[in-house]
This record gives C-alpha cells, sequence and structure tokens, in this order.
C-alpha cells in the first residue's frame, strides 16, 4: 500500500504580508479607479484616501499638511489635471512626493515627469505588482529608474 500524499497546504508556514501605515490620498475623477486602487493599498495596510474632484483634493491637503506621506494623482482630469494638481501642491509642500499615473505615455516619460516634480509615473492600465512597488519604494525614497 503506497502512502498517501499530504496534499494539505495549511500546515505549511506562510510569511505574513507586510503592513505599512502611511498615509495616502488618490485622486481621479473615476470612482472605480479609486475603488482598486484604494483596495489594493489598504488590503497592505496603508490609510487611503480618495478624492474625485482634484480642487478637492489640493484643499485637503492644505487644510492638513502632514494628513499625507503621498499623494497619486491621475493626469485627465477636469479643473486641474495630474501636472497641474502637482505643481500646486509642490508650491505649497516642495518635498511632497507625487505619483502621476496616466494612460497618456506619448506625452511623458521618465524625464518628463522627474523634471514636473513627480517622483514616479506609471503607465496605465496600471499593472498591480508595478502600482505597490512604486509606491513603496517612493515613499521609501528610493530612486525608480
Amino acid at each position: 500500500m503506497m502512502a498517501k500524499k499530504n496534499t494539505d497546504d495549511s500546515n505549511e508556514k506562510k510569511l505574513p504580508l507586510p503592513e505599512y501605515r502611511e498615509k495616502i490620498l488618490i485622486v481621479d475623477d473615476e470612482e472605480i479607479v479609486l475603488g482598486v486602487t484604494g483596495v489594493i493599498l489598504r488590503d497592505l495596510g496603508y490609510n487611503v484616501t480618495t478624492e474625485v474632484k482634484s480642487v478637492d483634493a489640493f484643499d485637503r491637503i492644505v487644510s492638513g499638511p502632514d494628513s499625507f506621506d503621498l499623494v497619486i494623482t491621475y493626469q485627465a482630469m477636469p479643473i486641474l489635471t495630474g501636472d497641474q494638481l502637482a505643481s500646486k501642491i509642490h508650491d505649497v509642500f516642495p518635498h511632497m512626493p507625487v505619483i502621476l499615473c496616466t494612460g497618456y505615455s506619448s506625452l511623458i516619460d521618465t524625464k518628463k515627469a522627474a523634471a514636473a516634480g513627480f517622483s514616479a509615473f506609471i503607465i496605465k492600465p496600471i499593472d498591480k505588482d508595478v502600482f505597490v512597488k512604486t509606491v513603496r519604494r517612493v515613499l521609501d525614497n528610493v530612486p525608480i529608474e
């Protein structure tokens, strides 16, 4: 009689997922995007706030400058585009890290994003692993190629 192989993985030691505590503001006029990206980051322990209007996001940042460790903004938004929002943020808080997410890759590249004051930029559609790693690298102040 052959011994049955144990296929129960519940006894294997699983490494705990890291839990982060930084405060992140995500700005996008598409609520579905806010929902998905918010859940991804909340699942890792981040304290996430979302805002659908870039002008409201700016007001929130100015009223509580210590409220956020990172801002993630999308480029194509009404009233204040992502780069305009980042510029206004940096006028008041020059060291606030800002990540730009855009689907318009022909309009921006790594050099243009850095020149505009972005800590990083991510091309849409967003890959979850790239998104999570980029957020962590920016928060850890690790240069992104």
